[in-house]
């Protein structure tokens, strides 16, 4: 039975068990009021994922955007289409990787303190680095044409690969992935740094070891475990919190 998507990457706000308060927190959302007017951004967002509804790569999309007074929300496909029960706003989804995005706040919070740079290299943070080779062919091997950079490894463009990415470099990836066993941090970027690259930096996109590299990367700026870091700046702040409860008016 094909019900909600599984998504493995997230939206700018996608409703659903991503949100702790769960379903009932949002039996109100119906009454929201649209912002009027919206931008053109998120006319093209909608219509992107409206595509793969169409095509029957999804089955159903839900989108709520919240900047201080503004909503943009969108619902569109289907949460069950043998029932033919359409999607709604308080749809339960059932997300993975959510990890990902808090990794990536966690770095734009390192940027904006000035700890690091998004076009600084991660060679610069992890020394190990420096031996990545790209892959050519099972003896092939050649140097990087740019350095890797923290753009790069937000964007899963850096080269760096895992057992999703079909390639031969990935498949590669995943066998030694499976062999090493890696149960750090530390271990896997050091079984990373040993495995050659799926692409030069910046001329790919794989799906990826990066957010997990750049878990690694806070913990040598901050000194301290990721987890305590998102603990002691992300998790116990409510700021974000009390402003989705304001844009939601959820009460």
């Amino acid at each position: 039975m094909k019900k909600s998507p599984d998504f493995s990457f997230l939206l700018p706000f996608l409703l659903g068990a991503s949100i702790s308060w769960g379903q009932a927190a949002f039996s109100s959302v119906e009454t929201f009021q649209q912002t009027e007017n919206p931008p053109p951004g998120f006319a093209q967002l909608t219509s992107h994922f409206h595509q793969y509804v169409d095509e029957g790569v999804l089955a159903g999309t839900v989108m709520l955007i919240g900047k201080g007074d503004s909503v943009l929300m969108d619902k569109y496909g289907m949460q069950n289409i043998e029932e033919g029960k359409p999607m709604a706003f308080n749809t339960i989804f059932r997300l993975a990787s959510m990890t990902k995005p808090i990794t990536s706040v966690a770095i734009m919070m390192l940027v904006e303190k000035g700890k690091l740079q998004l076009d600084d290299p991660v060679v610069k943070y992890v020394p190990a680095f420096k031996k990545l080779q790209v892959y050519l062919s099972e003896n092939e091997r050649e140097e990087p044409k740019r350095p890797m950079t923290i753009q790069h490894l937000l964007s899963h463009t850096g080269g760096i690969t895992s057992g999703f990415d079909p390639s031969p470099a990935g498949q590669l990836c995943e066998k030694k992935m499976k062999e090493k066993k890696p149960r750090t941090l530390t271990e896997l970027v050091k079984n990373l740094a040993e495995t050659p690259l799926a692409f030069h930096p910046g001329e790919g996109w794989a799906y990826s070891y990066s957010t997990d590299v750049l878990a690694y990367i806070i913990e040598q700026i901050s000194g301290m475990p990721v987890g305590q870091f998102f603990q002691q700046n992300i998790l116990t702040h409510w700021a974000c919190t009390i402003r989705v409860f304001k844009c939601l008016k959820i009460k």
